[in-house]
C-alpha cells in the first residue's frame, strides 16, 4: 500500500500475487464458486478456470491497496473452530471506518490456506461469486466464465 501508487496497478499486481497464492487455496476456492459444472468441466478448463480466478483476485487485491493512509489490519487472536475449518476475523481499520472480515480457512497438509472471506463478518464472497457465475457456467460452460473472470481481472488492473 506504501508504494501502491508509484507501483501502478501491474506492479502492485506483481508483488501482491505470490502473497496470495500463497494464502488461499484457489482450487477449492473456484470449485465451489463455480458450482457442480466445475467437475464436469476438462482438466485443462479446470486448471485455466484455477488461474483466472487466481489472477482475478490478486487483480482486485492491488486495485484495492492502491495508497496508504494510515491503514492498518488487526487480527483477533481468538479463532473459532466449525468443524475442519478455523475462522479468523479481522478488520481493516482506516482513519474514517474498520471494515470486519472473516477468514475461513483449512488445513492442507501442513498447511492453513484461506477458501473464503466473509464479508461484514457474515457475507461469504464465494456464495456470491457462485451466485454469479452459475448462469455463466450453465450458459457457455467454462470457456464462458473463464472469459468473465478474464474481463474482471483486466478491469481491476486498469
Amino acid at each position: 500500500m506504501k508504494g501502491g501508487k508509484a507501483l501502478g496497478p501491474q506492479g502492485r499486481y506483481n508483488k501482491m500475487r505470490p502473497a496470495v497464492d500463497q494464502a488461499f487455496d484457489f482450487n477449492t476456492m473456484i470449485r465451489f464458486a463455480a458450482g457442480p459444472a466445475f467437475d464436469q468441466a476438462s482438466p485443462a478448463d479446470q486448471k485455466a478456470l484455477t488461474e483466472s480466478f487466481a489472477r482475478m483476485t490478486a487483480a482486485q487485491y492491488a486495485g484495492n491497496f492502491d495508497s496508504y493512509s494510515g491503514e492498518k489490519f488487526v487480527v483477533d487472536p481468538t479463532v473459532q473452530v466449525r468443524g475442519t475449518d478455523h475462522y479468523v476475523s479481522s478488520k481493516l481499520v482506516t482513519p474514517s471506518q474498520s471494515v470486519v472480515f472473516i477468514y475461513r480457512m483449512r488445513q492442507f497438509g501442513s498447511t492453513w490456506k484461506i477458501i473464503d472471506v466473509l464479508l461484514e463478518g457474515s457475507i461469504s464472497q464465494l456464495s456470491v461469486y457462485r451466485s454469479d457465475y452459475n448462469a455463466t457456467m450453465q450458459q457457455g460452460g467454462a470457456p464462458a466464465l473463464i472469459k468473465k473472470i478474464d474481463a474482471l481481472a483486466d478491469k481491476a488492473l486498469k
